[in-house]
């Protein structure tokens, strides 16, 4: 079977490693993922190679990053020919009221609108306020953000939101989707990895 493509526009680390974690659940469902980074694929990259592509960008200002749109717009009649899936990381993922979710459909809906693409499938997973990696402005606008909605504020650490379950079950849904696409038969469901939602970690 062939491999599943995996493109990040990881800002602060936080995507890329939901994109490996993605990889990682897909390779226990015995199908293989190829991460790599939006801005480092090729022009001429042939996506006939894979048997569907993973796009996953975190929203940073209110927008998701051009590298991501461009790669969608240069490749979206092949993205149209296979399974597809769009992954968007953000805060407002981890708010737990009505506001949070539609937050998230808007900018999905945004991105979706701007690239003329429909993927196949369409996730949005809490990212992390990656406080100690951001630029002064960043930082201070991120700071300002986490205040009004009520999240941590303590800019000498970062806090990570993802919730990893969720991550792994996305993952095992893709493979199966693929899967029936090639004509090939559901593995058995993988036992999920149990993570805490929310770790704090020192400060870099």
């Amino acid at each position: 079977m062939r491999p599943i493509l995996i493109v990040h526009a990881s800002q602060y680390g936080q995507t890329e490693k939901i994109a490996d974690r993605i990889a990682s659940g897909l390779h226990a469902e015995g199908v293989d993922g190829v991460v790599m980074a939006a801005r480092a694929v090729p022009v001429t990259i042939d996506l006939t190679a894979f048997s569907g592509v993973i796009v996953a960008a975190p929203v940073i200002m209110q927008a998701h990053p051009k590298a991501a749109r461009r790669f969608v717009v240069a490749h979206r009649v092949m993205l149209d020919k296979r399974p597809t899936a769009f992954v968007s990381v953000s805060g407002s993922a981890a708010g737990k009221e009505l506001r949070h979710a539609l937050a998230c459909e808007r900018m999905i809906e945004k991105f979706l609108q701007r690239t003329d693409w429909q993927p196949t499938r369409t996730a949005s997973f809490a990212g992390a306020y990656s406080y100690t990696k951001y630029r002064p402005l960043v930082k201070w606008m991120m700071r300002w953000i986490a205040k009004r909605e009520g999240a941590p504020t303590d800019t000498s650490r970062d806090y990570e939101f993802t919730d990893w379950n969720a991550v792994d079950m996305f993952a095992i849904d893709f493979a199966a989707l693929v899967r029936e696409s090639e004509g090939e038969p559901s593995r058995r469901m993988s036992v999920m990895r149990a993570t805490p939602r929310s770790v704090v970690t020192s400060g870099r």
